[in-house]
């Protein structure tokens, strides 16, 4: 059995002999950072369907100041899109909490922290809790959203300046307890109608909480890992005289099969810079936007 890196390209270039373990090494950090690079994906994707369920509503809200609704039809067509974005939300939530784990798993990380951070954020908040249900309810019922008020607010009240559209998508504790599977100590909880711009604010809050855990466990795996692959990058670097785009670490069996692993990071760059880009927003349920002036 060979074990060596080298470009299969059309430039020559040598084939740099490593040691089986080395190889191991490499196949191993590979997987890790693919792991790495997966759990932040989702995590983007989770905070992508929230960004996108707000600006729905802020549009709404934009529509309200301009556009007379005309009847049902335009009542359940607001619905139905508040409806697939409090949807799209919850099953990238659910693909989070469902893969997490076992990424951590992969990257060689010990879950147990991260499954202990997302009992906390669940028993510290009704919201969480309630977005749990309501996608469990949704799986087999097919809707979150089951109304859609509006309202318009004077401000400043005593002067009557401006005049603030709000457009509040929610849902409603009698759909609710009319579905035998929807967690009844959740439902005790519920108030008669829930708005889900508050409750999908704490529900991302918590889950961020629970990736910031995600990434403290896996830092160092991650470290080490990057490690690897940049140390056999200099190893091939420093033979070859230059740097070879489509580096791969290779494996040649004695039966003529060949196992191969690419050997570079600028893909796990990608995910540097999606760690970079999706800070932690634990406390994002004291968060919203708003087109209010400043001094309204």
């Amino acid at each position: 059995m060979k074990h060596y890196l080298h470009a299969p390209t059309l430039e020559r270039n040598p084939k740099v002999s490593i040691t089986q373990d080395e190889f191991g090494a490499i196949r191993m950090a590979r997987q890790a950072l693919n792991a790495a690079f997966t759990l932040e994906e989702i995590y983007d994707l989770v905070l992508g369907n929230y960004r996108e369920l707000e600006v729905a509503i802020l549009a709404a809200a934009v529509e309200e100041t301009t556009r007379w609704k005309d009847g049902y039809g335009d009542h359940f067509a607001a619905r139905s899109e508040f409806n697939r974005r409090t949807l799209n939300l919850l099953s990238a939530a659910r693909l989070y909490l469902d893969q997490h784990q076992s990424l951590l798993k992969r990257l060689g990380a010990n879950p147990e922290e991260a499954e202990r951070q997302r009992r906390a954020v669940y028993d510290a908040s009704f919201e969480y809790r309630f977005m749990e249900a309501l996608r469990n309810h949704a799986q087999h019922a097919g809707r979150a959203v089951h109304g859609v008020g509006t309202s318009t607010t004077w401000l400043p009240p005593e002067r009557r300046e401006l005049l603030e559209y709000r457009t509040t998508p929610y849902a409603m504790k009698a759909s609710l307890s009319s579905d035998p599977k929807f967690k009844r100590s959740v439902l005790a909880e519920c108030p008669e109608k829930i708005p889900i711009a508050p409750a999908a604010r704490a529900y991302v809050g918590g889950l961020s909480a629970v990736h910031q855990q995600v990434r403290l466990l896996a830092s160092s795996h991650i470290e080490g890992s990057r490690g690897t692959i940049e140390r056999a990058i200099e190893k091939h670097r420093k033979r070859a005289k230059r740097r070879f785009i489509g580096l791969t670490a290779i494996a040649e069996e004695l039966d003529g099969s060949i196992e191969e692993v690419p050997v570079f990071l600028e893909w796990d760059d990608v995910r540097v810079r999606l760690a970079r880009k999706n800070r932690p927003v634990t406390n994002l349920r004291q968060r919203y936007a708003t087109g209010r002036p400043h001094d309204a």
